[in-house]
């Protein structure tokens, strides 16, 4: 496509009037200094396997929906089927869990208390249709995207995807996720992304460091093509048995342009009790006004 001076001075304008690219927190404060999700962007999210990936995912919707009423188109197979899914979003939307004997379970006056907000902000791609490559994925979400107005869509994770390529891995990666950057930005919506990296490095003390994005299944390509990239890293173990809060670095090891944020670290614990994450050295909660009432800590 040419593209001629005359024919887009309006924008050029535009771009000198309004320089600040439009950015949208997450809600926590220490977080929203240096990441933030703004539209026609990508971010990927890696990390160790049970690291809570795909916990944090759902954390960063839910919050997206409650501050800017933003829809989502999520296809995460290996969270299970569209059911499973949508009752763990139910479940972190009430700040509860589903697991048998907890004084915190979620209940059925809790799934219907709960059902118009997630029908009106979330849609599922399930696993009982054939798997896509993410050409076909690209190709079958298209129409959906512009009827329902989605904001962000997420492939968690990248590898339950179809590939199929010959010759290298990196060269095909290339391709891939440049196609989806530029689907972000046509149809200015924000891609999550979850990766598996291929190998884990240990430190010193024998202990797992947190992956970096070139330790992603394909390298470099995934640092290279990526707007923004998070890793879920878990520094120290935890009592799943005893529910305890778990201390959670949320590393910022990407973000462009400099309006989104810088790399850094946000500590926070994920609560056992209520599957959500607190900032860490906050104790107090906030209220968000919604029509439920929910307390959600910050």
């Amino acid at each position: 496509m040419i593209v001629r001076l005359n024919d887009i001075m309006g924008k050029i304008t535009s771009l000198v009037n309004n320089p600040k690219t439009k950015t949208f927190a997450i809600g926590f404060d220490k977080l929203d200094s240096i990441y933030k999700v703004y539209l026609g962007a990508t971010t990927y999210i890696g990390g160790q396997p049970s690291h809570g990936k795909t916990e944090w995912l759902f954390e960063m919707l839910i919050r997206l929906s409650l501050n800017y009423g933003w829809k989502h188109l999520i296809f995460s197979p290996e969270t299970g089927t569209a059911e499973k899914i949508y009752l763990e979003l139910i479940c972190k939307y009430r700040s509860k869990v589903f697991r048998e004997g907890a004084f915190n379970q979620i209940t059925e006056v809790d799934i219907i208390h709960s059902a118009a907000f997630i029908h009106a902000h979330f849609i599922i791609r399930d696993m009982t249709d054939k798997t896509p490559t993410p050409e076909e994925f690209l190709e079958e979400i298209k129409q959906i995207v512009l009827d329902e107005d989605i904001k962000t869509i997420s492939i968690d994770p990248w590898n339950e995807m179809f590939h199929s390529y010959e010759g290298r891995q990196d060269v095909y990666l290339e391709t891939a996720l440049s196609d989806i950057r530029k689907f972000a930005r046509m149809n200015l919506l924000h891609f999550f992304i979850v990766a598996h990296p291929r190998t884990l490095q240990k430190n010193r003390d024998g202990k797992y460091e947190a992956p970096t994005a070139y330790e992603l299944s394909g390298g470099a390509t995934w640092y290279a093509k990526a707007d923004s990239i998070i890793c879920v890293f878990r520094p120290n173990e935890f009592s799943e048995a005893l529910h305890e809060r778990t201390w959670v670095d949320i590393i910022v090891q990407k973000a462009k342009p400099k309006e989104v944020g810088t790399k850094g670290v946000f500590e926070a614990d994920y609560n056992w009790h209520t599957g959500r994450y607190i900032q860490r050295g906050y104790t107090e909660t906030k209220e968000i006004e919604t029509n439920n009432d929910i307390t959600i800590p910050f």
